[in-house]
C-alpha cells in the first residue's frame, strides 16, 4: 500500500477543493451565468463591426463552383412607423399583398437571396371583422409568393400558446419542443400541451403532388432564464411540413 507523506496530503486535499467549488458553480448555473456574460460583455467592448472593415475581395468556394461574399449580408427590414403611414399599407388588418409586393421588390429587384418573414402570417392574425373572402384572397397573396419562390422565401412561426381549432383543447405551449418531444399530436407527456407552433396555414402553405410547398422557421426567441430575460437563443427545429401541419392545415 502507497503512503503518502502528509504533506501530500495536505497538497491533495488542498487541490481536490478546486474541482469541487468548480462542480458546484457549475451546477448551481453560475459558469453559464459567467460564460453568457463574458460574451455580452467582449461583444459590447468590441462594439458593431462595419462592413467597410472587410476586404469585398475575399471569396470562398461552395458547392456548383459559386463565389460568395466571405462575410454575409444580412439586411434588416422593419416594418416601422413610416412605412405604417404609407396609403399601401392600410389599416388593420394589413392586406398580405402588401408583403406579397415588398418580398418580390427584395427578391426580384434587390436580388434578395432569402426573405425570412418575423411576422406571424396565421389565421389567429386576422381579425373575423374581415369577411372570409377577403381573408382568403389576402393569404392566396402569400401563397402565391410561396408557390413562386419556394426556396427563398420563409414563412414564420412563433410558439404564442394560441390554440387553433385543429390543436387539441388542452392547450399549446408558448415554448418550443425538445427533440424527444417530437411533434405528434398527442399530448408531451412532460407538459401536457401541445408543441406545435401557431403559424401559416393553406393556401400559404401548401401540398401539391406528394411534396409539401413552403418553408416555415420559428422567431420565437426564449429568454435564457438560467442566466437572466434576456432573449438570446432561437429553437433551430420546430415542427412543420408532414402529417402533423398537413392536419392543422
Amino acid at each position: 500500500m502507497i503512503k503518502f507523506s502528509k504533506e501530500s496530503q495536505i497538497t491533495f486535499f488542498c487541490l481536490l477543493i478546486i474541482p469541487i467549488i468548480w462542480s458546484s458553480l457549475n451546477y448551481f448555473g453560475f459558469l453559464d451565468y459567467l460564460k453568457t456574460k463574458s460574451v455580452d460583455w467582449r461583444m459590447q467592448f468590441r462594439g458593431e463591426v462595419p462592413q467597410s472593415s472587410f476586404d469585398g475581395n475575399e471569396t470562398i468556394v461552395v458547392e456548383g463552383n459559386l463565389s460568395l461574399p466571405k462575410i454575409p449580408k444580412v439586411t434588416y427590414v422593419n416594418f416601422d412607423a413610416s412605412t405604417l403611414a404609407m396609403d399601401d399599407v392600410g389599416e388593420r388588418p394589413w392586406d398580405r399583398a402588401f408583403f406579397r409586393d415588398m418580398a418580390l421588390a427584395l427578391i426580384e429587384r434587390g436580388n434578395a437571396r432569402v426573405v425570412a418573414f418575423d411576422f406571424g402570417f396565421t389565421p389567429k392574425s386576422m381579425s373575423k371583422m374581415v369577411p372570409p373572402a377577403n381573408s382568403f384572397r389576402s393569404d392566396m397573396a402569400m401563397g402565391e409568393l410561396v408557390a413562386k419562390y419556394p426556396d427563398k422565401v420563409i414563412l414564420g412561426c412563433v410558439y404564442s400558446g394560441v390554440s387553433t381549432p385543429f390543436v387539441k383543447t388542452v392547450g399549446s405551449s408558448a415554448f418550443p419542443p425538445f427533440f424527444k418531444d417530437g411533434y405528434s399530436l398527442e399530448s408531451s407527456s412532460s407538459s401536457g400541451k401541445y408543441n406545435y407552433p401557431e403559424s401559416p396555414t393553406y393556401p400559404m402553405i401548401n401540398y401539391i403532388k406528394g411534396e409539401h410547398i413552403g418553408r416555415l422557421g420559428s422567431f420565437t426567441v426564449p429568454p435564457y432564464r438560467a442566466v437572466d430575460e434576456v432573449p438570446r437563443w432561437v429553437p433551430i427545429w420546430l415542427p412543420s411540413g408532414g402529417k402533423s401541419h398537413a392536419y392543422n392545415s
